[in-house]
């Protein structure tokens, strides 16, 4: 190819990479998963002296229970993104055999170290689907979050 572009190589050393830090991004959130886990024990002992729970204490409980899904989504997703880097660099061993050597001792490494080899009582992809959050929320495009788009755009 002439011009200021070369031809695209792939280095599978580094989609490995990828795919093995993805996979333990994932495994990484299990430890704060686990630990919102731990709270709901205390839920009950969220009330007034009467035993009714307070407004602060249903806030409480509910900002919890947004963060247990954030949580998921997260994990969800980098779980996910580890298995489609997996995909692809499979796609590359079967169609590239100069390749397949450095792409099996990937995932020899892999599963030495069992990484991506998750065991969550959900589903990952379906965890990774899209959030519902308010209009107004800055990962939704909320005027915060992308102060700087006129700029991007070439029109600022």
């Amino acid at each position: 190819m002439s011009g200021r572009y070369s031809d695209p190589s792939v280095s599978y050393a580094s989609l490995a990479k990828l795919a093995r830090c993805s996979y333990q991004a994932s495994e990484a959130y299990q430890v704060v998963l686990s630990a919102l886990g731990d709270t709901f024990t205390g839920d009950a002992d969220l009330c007034d002296a009467d035993g009714v729970p307070t407004a602060a204490d249903t806030d409480l409980v509910a900002l919890r229970d947004e963060l247990v899904e954030y949580v998921k989504t997260t994990m969800g997703r980098y779980e996910v993104a580890g298995a489609e880097l997996e995909e692809i660099l499979r796609a590359y061993d079967d169609a590239d055999s100069d390749a397949a050597h450095d792409i099996e001792v990937a995932f020899a490494d892999m599963e030495t170290y069992g990484i991506g080899e998750s065991d969550h009582s959900w589903d990952a992809a379906e965890e990774a689907e899209a959030t519902d959050r308010p209009d107004d929320a800055p990962a939704n495009g909320g005027k915060d979050d992308f102060a700087y788009e006129s700029e991007l755009s070439g029109e600022g």
